[in-house]
């Protein structure tokens, strides 16, 4: 019982406290709406692919004997969902650069190179710059 209370507890607290860390609704409604596209995309595809191999059903002489043709249009169909999700997560840069109109040959690798050590200058190593320093104390 005092296991049940425990889980319990933690999934009220992980449930819960997701939200308050949130930064903005717009991201997280933005990811759960992608998510969703993608699940739906999947799934559609797979039932096609399933009813696509149940319609074969109808033109072999034993259909018990290939009920299997069921599994793998399924199974054709989810592949396919995989990948067309794949591309569009693949391709969502590129319709960043066309909406911010950014060309990606003037940002170059040498431009990323100094916008990443800017990045880290201003973000990361202010972070450092805080902390004290990790020293080691041995003692016999």
């Amino acid at each position: 019982m005092k296991k049940y209370l425990y889980a319990l507890f933690f999934l009220n607290l992980i449930l819960f406290s997701i939200p308050g860390f949130a930064e903005d609704d717009t991201f997280m409604e933005k990811t759960i709406n992608k998510t969703k596209r993608d699940f739906f995309t999947i799934g559609g595809l797979g039932l096609g692919g399933a009813a696509l191999g149940l319609s074969t059903l109808a033109f072999v002489d034993d259909p018990k004997a290939n009920l299997k043709n069921v599994a793998i249009g399924g199974a054709v169909g989810i592949i396919l969902g995989v990948g067309i999700v794949a591309i569009s997560h693949a391709t969502e840069g590129n319709m960043y650069y066309e909406s911010n109109k950014l060309d990606p040959k003037e940002f170059d690798t040498s431009e990323r190179i100094s916008w990443h050590k800017r990045q880290v200058e201003k973000n990361i190593l202010v972070i450092k710059s805080d902390l004290p320093p990790l020293t080691y104390d041995i003692q016999f």
